[in-house]
């Protein structure tokens, strides 16, 4: 996985996503706007399973591991994933 364990401490929402995750996806999902946990989960939770497009450099694999972690940290993050949110499935379906 590309997420690092940043001194033995837990997720915070605000935490920069730098503090998780490896320099160079950090440094995409900063460029694409997702510089921190909280608004990389509002991105995902927003779009769903097609938050990654705007991400250069990331594919569905790498997309799904850093769901499968934000998920994990829930707890201490204080932040629901939720790839099937209702704000996402009403976009999908929009015409």
């Amino acid at each position: 996985m590309d997420t690092l364990q940043a001194r033995g401490n837990a997720p915070q929402a605000h935490d920069s996503v730098a503090v998780w995750f490896e320099p160079l996806l950090s440094e995409r999902l900063s460029q694409a706007g997702f510089g921190t946990l909280k608004q990389l989960v509002r991105r995902i939770n927003d779009a769903g399973m097609t938050w990654w497009y705007p991400v250069r450099g990331i594919g569905v694999r790498r997309a799904e591991r850093v769901v499968q972690w934000l998920h994990e940290q829930q707890e201490s993050t204080g932040m629901e994933v939720n790839l099937q949110s209702p704000r996402a499935q009403g976009r999908r379906h929009a015409p």
